[in-house]
């Protein structure tokens, strides 16, 4: 699901995506994503880091009663060994945070600005994977953590085929092995 302008790298990369790989994509204004999620059950959500701290205001609104009950129960979930069974039972204990987002949410990604560690430990513990990216408009997306990663605040590591050095006087240079079309954009777009 997009619902920021075109002009940042990460919408235009899922337009390609979809283009390349022939997936569904949901486009939606920014002032009807709270509507369109519940309706439209996007599978993949890319949002600022400001998206995911309004969701969580919206958990602290919760009674505390129901906020302790949860804790209590995402650290049972955490000692379960399997990440489907987990993540299923997520979905029918914590289904009054989980329907905000529709039936079909697997995979939340962030970046455009750095995330609070905060934000990733809770969506961890609702069993909501949360990734995080980083990039620039001149080379597209550079990093990826991935939601199963416990680096909270990290980026991550390099995406195959980016390279970067630094300069002694701190300036970052990046290449890349192929230049960044609409194909190498599909390509990171599946990894």
């Amino acid at each position: 699901m997009l619902f920021l302008p075109m002009s940042n790298f990460q919408q235009r990369n899922m337009c390609y995506s979809a283009l390349w790989y022939d997936h569904d994509l949901i486009i939606t204004d920014y002032t009807q994503l709270f509507a369109a999620m519940p309706a439209l059950n996007p599978t993949i959500l890319i949002a600022p880091p400001v998206l995911y701290q309004l969701l969580h205001a919206e958990y602290e609104k919760y009674p505390s009663w129901k906020k302790s009950l949860w804790s209590v129960q995402s650290s049972l979930l955490s000692l379960l060994p399997s990440a489907a069974l987990r993540q299923g039972l997520a979905r029918i204990l914590f289904r009054d945070f989980y329907k905000q987002f529709g039936d079909r949410i697997r995979l939340l990604v962030t970046g455009m600005a750095p995330i609070r560690r905060s934000m990733g430990r809770f969506f961890d513990r609702l069993q909501l994977p949360l990734s995080e990216t980083y990039g620039l408009m001149e080379t597209g997306s550079l990093t990826y953590r991935p939601p199963g990663s416990k680096e909270y605040g990290s980026v991550g590591k390099l995406l195959d085929g980016v390279n970067a050095s630094f300069e002694p006087d701190g300036e970052i240079i990046i290449s890349r092995d192929s230049p960044l079309t609409s194909r190498s954009l599909c390509q990171m777009a599946s990894s």
